[in-house]
């Protein structure tokens, strides 16, 4: 684990209750990136300091289809970047007011598989 990581990411969970869950859902995604290989850490400390650049790139939305090809080649490949840039843009495409429903779990991330 780097140790930029561990300074930036504190151990102890986040311990206030919400009413969404936010804070549950951020001390589970702290351990989940804890277990992650070095490379997918690092990667998603660059998604996080570049911010900015990221929701640029992914300011037009990608077709479905070719969405998941690249992320099935990511995957075979191993791009810990490519993948992460292709989740973050489905997710956020999921996520826009003109494809949500009254379910709220619509906007949900799907379970993260591991490359």
């Amino acid at each position: 684990m780097s140790d930029k990581l561990e300074r930036s990411v504190p151990m102890e969970p986040h311990t206030k209750n919400t009413q969404n869950g936010t804070d549950q859902n951020f001390y589970e995604f702290q351990q989940r990136l804890r277990e992650a290989p070095a490379e997918a850490q690092r990667v998603v400390l660059w998604i996080i300091e570049n911010i900015d650049f990221v929701e640029e790139l992914t300011r037009e939305p990608i077709p479905e289809a070719e969405l998941t090809r690249h992320l099935e080649e990511a995957r075979q490949k191993k791009d810990y970047l490519l993948w992460a840039l292709c989740f973050y843009s489905q997710q956020k495409s999921r996520c826009q007011p003109e494809n949500q429903t009254d379910d709220p779990a619509n906007c949900k991330a799907q379970e993260i598989n591991s490359l």
